[in-house]
């Protein structure tokens, strides 16, 4: 008693400490308050690592009930520490968000065209949590290019968890399906076969994967080709743009195929 985690692991050991996860409810508090002291949490990069500690001290755990409930209630309080803002706990599908949050989704979802179609995919995932675990590599090969996306795909990765674990999905989520104002687009609109919804949500996420990899083959390539002059140095640059026009024309057919309306 009165023994933080910490204490328990240099005074006995990681099995002592293993002990008590299993048994004691009150470690709870103890293992996060811990762990968010232990490092500095200013940055996305940081968060992530509080996570991923987190679920190391989890994982620990041999009873898989009992870790069932220690997952679920660390990442409660994880994702409520860790999107304070857009992600309140509590709030719902049918809730109003304030206007300031109205104005910052706005800023974002118009920040570009390859930002909002990943504010919409995201938003689609959000909706169809089921489908989150059969794209999650896909998904966290995404750049993010604001905080807002790389929170988005944090939340998604704590649903997957607490969805293989038999908990619900967070209530967070919902605000997160709420974030595109594409609605134009198959796994955004009401009244869509669901078979048609997810087609276009694959393409789309597989869009926003490769397009990073194509530009930046691009920017390898003519780094190359100035630096050698070299025949070959041309053709792979030849390769990396004819392979970026392609990229280009199959995107120009996704938005005329799933987005006629816009």
């Amino acid at each position: 008693a009165g023994q933080d985690p910490d204490d328990i692991i240099r005074s006995n050991g990681p099995d002592a400490f293993r002990e008590m996860l299993g048994t004691s409810t009150s470690m709870v508090d103890a293992i996060w308050n811990m762990e968010r002291e232990a490092e500095p949490l200013d940055t996305p990069e940081q968060k992530a690592d509080l996570k991923a500690r987190l679920i190391q001290i989890i994982e620990a755990i041999k009873d898989q009930t009992t870790k069932s409930f220690y997952r679920r209630d660390l990442f409660d309080i994880y994702l409520e520490f860790a999107f304070p803002k857009k992600f309140k706990k509590g709030v719902g599908l049918t809730d109003k968000i304030s206007p300031q949050a109205s104005a910052n989704l706005l800023h974002y979802v118009n920040g570009g065209a390859r930002t909002s179609l990943g504010h919409a995919v995201l938003a689609g995932f959000a909706r169809r949590p089921h489908l989150i675990g059969a794209y999650i590599e896909d998904l966290w090969s995404i750049h993010p290019r604001d905080r807002a996306l790389a929170e988005g795909l944090e939340l998604l990765d704590a649903t997957l968890i607490l969805l293989e674990d038999g908990f619900d999905a967070p209530i967070a989520l919902g605000e997160l399906a709420r974030w595109s104002k594409a609605n134009a687009l198959p796994f955004l609109r009401k009244n869509v076969p669901e078979d048609h919804a997810e087609a276009a949500l694959a393409q789309a996420l597989r869009l926003l994967v490769r397009k990073p990899a194509l530009e930046k083959n691009m920017e390898i390539a003519e780094a190359e080709f100035v630096k050698t002059w070299s025949h070959e140095a041309n053709e792979a640059k030849v390769a990396a743009t004819l392979a970026k026009i392609r990229f280009d024309d199959e995107a120009k057919d996704f938005w005329r195929k799933w987005a006629r309306d816009i």
